[in-house]
């Protein structure tokens, strides 16, 4: 916002740009993890799906 209002609308479009692209390698490294990371049971002690 800084670089706007100072006319500096290079510089705006890089931090715009370099915003899109680390929101991108969030979501694909977002997706990925619960790709392969697998299931997770809370409570389930002896890994047999029964939560007592």
């Amino acid at each position: 916002m800084v670089a706007v209002k100072r006319r500096n609308y290079i510089l705006h479009k890089k931090i715009m740009l370099g915003a899109i692209a680390l929101s991108v390698l969030f979501l694909v490294s977002y997706i990925c993890h619960h790709l392969f990371a697998g299931e997770t049971k809370f409570g389930d002690i002896n890994h047999n799906a029964l939560v007592r």
